[in-house]
């Protein structure tokens, strides 16, 4: 786990800028991207592909190589100035070891995605201190995936305000404690997003690609998993250490779990407040991200605030 780098605010998008998508995981088809890449070109801005999408190698979208390949050639590219991931699935992992990131330092750009994406996401800022967002895919162009909200952090919405312009809230929500943290005193609560997929957080322990997490808040989702997994992931999280320093810990959706014929007795909450309750820190429910109908797009890498009536930066 590397020491926090300094955060960098990709510049903001301009019309007719190049925004390019990529397969990093499971293929897709051009086919299905359409709806999306129609949407984004009404908006003002140029659509590349690159050529992950539309092959296959098995599931993924092209080899290693060719995945990678489409990777470092969008973040080279200077006249590209975000990347969307398609979709998720598997394979995001294999290619980081596969490819410079120097370049994104020298070349700052939006990279977008979540599930799978995570593992990109979270090395990205990790090695760059470059700021990612957890947000919606275009193998899921539709309207309730919060599609305005992610163009317009992307457009700018995270520049710092005018010294007379109020607070930006952009999500409204009842914020839930879960945990026994005391209430009082605790907003408004304050902390740098890092986090996604649970599952794929898991899978990247002891390695680079967790940035760092002191004063963090940590936001986690999942899919399709079986309950006892998530322990055994909460478990592992908590005894590497890398819990310790956390600020807060951040719920979002556990869409279609999984269970045995003897039932494991928690829901993914409970496990999580379980698990984390010894940390001394709040476990806040009520914000909509991940593989629900509802994904709002959440920068990773850049300070937050949280309190009774929602998330502002």
């Amino acid at each position: 786990m590397n020491g926090a780098l300094p955060a960098i605010l990709p510049p903001p998008l301009r019309p007719g800028d190049q925004i390019l998508v990529i397969a990093p995981s499971r293929a897709v088809e051009h086919a299905i991207l359409a709806p999306w890449a129609e949407w984004i070109h009404q908006r003002g801005y140029q659509v590349l592909y690159g050529e992950s999408i539309g092959v296959s190698d098995h599931q993924f979208g092209g080899s290693d190589a060719q995945r990678a390949r489409d990777l470092q050639e969008g973040l080279g590219n200077p006249e590209i100035r975000a990347i969307f991931f398609a979709r998720g699935g598997y394979g995001a992992a294999r290619l980081l070891d596969r490819v410079d990131w120097k370049v994104l330092q020298e070349n700052p750009k939006w990279l977008c995605g979540y599930s799978d994406a995570t593992a990109i996401l979270n090395h990205a800022h990790a090695m760059t201190g470059v700021v990612t967002l957890h947000g919606p895919m275009p193998f899921q162009f539709q309207s309730t995936m919060d599609w305005e909200h992610t163009l317009q952090i992307m457009e700018g919405g995270l520049m710092e305000p005018k010294s007379n312009d109020p607070p930006r809230t952009f999500y409204p929500f009842e914020p839930k404690i879960l945990s026994n943290h005391p209430a009082s005193g605790l907003w408004p609560l304050q902390g740098k997003l890092l986090g996604g997929n649970l599952s794929v957080l898991y899978s990247l322990l002891g390695s680079s690609s967790l940035p760092d997490s002191n004063d963090a808040i940590l936001l986690v989702e999942d899919l399709d998993e079986y309950l006892y997994h998530l322990d055994r992931m909460w478990l592992g999280l908590q005894r590497s250490g890398y819990l310790n320093k956390l600020k807060a810990i951040l719920i979002g959706d556990f869409t279609a779990m999984r269970d045995n014929t003897i039932p494991f007795g928690k829901d993914p909450v409970s496990i999580a407040v379980e698990r984390t309750r010894s940390l001394g820190i709040p476990c806040i429910a009520g914000l909509s991200f991940g593989h629900g109908p509802v994904n709002n797009p959440l920068p990773l890498g850049w300070t937050v605030n949280i309190n009774r009536e929602g998330l502002s930066w």
